[in-house]
């Protein structure tokens, strides 16, 4: 099974990463200011209150977050479709013991490694909309005026559209492995 790359729908805002690293960098210099500073009160010699403040700035200097803007016309609709096919088998994935899915992700299953990470998606988000029934991703793909008030569609099309935002949402966090920013552009068809 091929997992979606949720890379390739998304766009990072580099005015906001900037933003956001800049403020990183300047808690990185203060927490390394405040470690060497303790480390010297401390009675440390200099050479290892240097060594405290710089392991302080390493630390503070990578907290900082890649801002992603997501397009909900792009991201959602590719979303919902691999949702749509591969979401019980992140379900059936989801219930087998631990050691099969490492087994599996050391085989390259992107989905087996996708669940280990996140193991409590696919019963959380995929299995209710599994059970709002036969072509309920596809309510997710409807616009939100295409749907009456208080259609029974109306709830199958909410927890399919909040199933792939947290989808979309924990594929930008795995791939990049560090802290994340996301801003989801506003779309009328998308909203709930």
């Amino acid at each position: 099974m091929d997992f979606l790359n949720v890379m390739d729908l998304v766009t990072v805002d580099d005015s906001r990463t900037a933003a956001d690293q800049a403020t990183g960098a300047a808690a990185a210099d203060k927490a390394q200011a405040q470690a060497l500073g303790e480390a010297l009160l401390a009675g440390k010699s200099t050479a290892a209150a240097e060594a405290a403040g710089q392991a302080a700035f390493a630390r503070a200097a990578d907290n900082w977050r890649v801002w992603y803007t997501v397009d909900p016309d792009v991201a959602y609709p590719a979303a919902l479709t691999w949702l749509s096919q591969h979401g019980a088998t992140l379900l059936e994935l989801a219930s087998k013991p631990e050691k099969n899915l490492v087994l599996a992700a050391l085989e390259g299953d992107a989905a087996a490694v996708f669940t280990l990470k996140c193991r409590s998606f696919a019963p959380e988000r995929v299995q209710p909309v599994l059970n709002a029934g036969e072509g309920a991703w596809e309510c997710g793909l409807l616009p939100r005026e295409a749907v009456a008030e208080h259609a029974p569609e109306l709830q199958a099309r909410e927890l399919a559209l909040e199933a792939a935002r947290l989808f979309v949402t924990e594929c930008i966090h795995q791939a990049t492995g560090r802290a994340v920013g996301i801003k989801i552009a506003k779309s009328e068809r998308w909203r709930l």
